[in-house]
């Protein structure tokens, strides 16, 4: 695992727990803050402490890999420094 501050989801479906693929938009919502839709939590991301710093790290591939050991076509790193 290469984040940091992130909590696992129970679920065994949640996004940090394997693969996980469904098609989703960010936008800004009714109180002015980041959306994702549809409302999907098991793709939703917890952190253990706020204002920490963080990094989420997300693997993307072009088809459905068989295992999350597969090479990636694309990773995201986002880090997050502490104030």
């Amino acid at each position: 695992d290469q984040c940091v501050n992130v909590v696992a989801g129970s679920a065994k479906d949640h996004i940090t727990r394997g693969v996980h693929s469904r098609s989703y938009y960010y936008h800004v919502g009714q109180y002015g803050v980041n959306n994702i839709s549809p409302r999907d939590t098991r793709a939703w991301v917890s952190l253990q402490q706020r204002d920490a710093p963080t990094q989420i790290y997300v693997k993307l591939w072009r088809l459905h890999p068989k295992s999350v050991a597969d090479e990636p076509d694309l990773v995201y790193r986002i880090t997050i420094a502490a104030e």
